[in-house]
């Protein structure tokens, strides 16, 4: 569901269960797969603050503000992002709000250090961290060959490299990554890697789950090596090794791939 607040600021809720009795006589049966949309055929509905759109959906809800005027500054390249726009417009929710709402809402936020609401865009120009995608691959949603090497939504101070590729890892040795690793020792930080650097050799380590929501603290459990190496103009090499720790690796195999932004 989409709320056009004004002609450039709007909200998105994903993941909805069924929708209330108003909006679902305005829009109609809804076939699967389908959907429908304000615009020359369709009125816009209108809907008050206060009135629902929607029940809450059976596994979670995605709730996202987007202003237009608004650019996301940590996105390089914001061309691979054009089947999705909406993702560079993204702001802040909370500060739409009015109190007391505002503060009932921070109040049941996981995440306890600013931004509150979190970030989502680290690229850096000449440096390893942010999104990555396999060379030949550039589009957001057509390429499952995606890297990120950022930082935990919930304790930015934990390095995490999520990697959208089939990396050879067990995936039974850590049952809360879901492709999204843990670094021992958290370092060197992406955000300082160039390529003066040279290669970096980080290992790979599982996350511990402490609830369904915090799954933050690094466990014990090495799980491999991922070697990275910033190529200039805007490409890295990098190479995943299962079951592997760095010291006992010297360099790139032929198994590696080069990534772009």
């Amino acid at each position: 569901a989409v709320i056009m607040h004004s002609c450039t600021l709007f909200t998105i809720f994903i993941h909805v269960g069924e929708l209330a009795p108003a909006v679902s006589e305005a829009v109609g049966d809804i076939k699967k797969g389908g959907y429908w949309t304000a615009g020359p055929r369709n009125a816009p509905v209108p809907v008050k603050a206060g009135e629902p759109i929607a029940k809450y959906g059976s596994q979670n809800l995605d709730w996202s503000v987007h202003d237009a005027n608004a650019v996301l500054e940590g996105f390089i390249v914001p061309a691979h992002y054009e089947s999705e726009p909406f993702k560079i417009h993204t702001v802040d929710p909370f500060q739409y709000y009015q109190e007391p709402a505002r503060a009932e809402l921070l109040a049941k936020v996981v995440r306890q250090v600013e931004p509150r609401s979190g970030k989502i865009d680290y690229d850096i120009e000449g440096r390893i961290v942010g999104n990555w995608f396999l060379e030949g691959t550039t589009d957001y949603m057509n390429s499952k060959e995606q890297l990120t090497i950022a930082y935990g939504y919930i304790d930015p101070s934990q390095l995490r490299i999520s990697i959208g590729a089939d990396t050879g890892i067990d995936e039974t040795l850590c049952g809360a990554c879901f492709g999204a690793y843990g670094v021992r020792g958290n370092a060197p930080d992406p955000a300082t890697v160039n390529t003066d650097t040279g290669l970096v050799k980080y290992e790979l380590m599982d996350r511990i789950e402490k609830s369904r929501l915090v799954r933050e603290a690094v466990g014990t459990t090495s799980l491999g090596t991922f070697l990275v190496q910033h190529l200039g103009n805007r490409k890295i090499r990098v190479e995943v090794i299962p079951g592997e720790t760095p010291e006992g690796i010297s360099g790139f195999s032929d198994a590696s791939q080069v990534y772009q932004r």
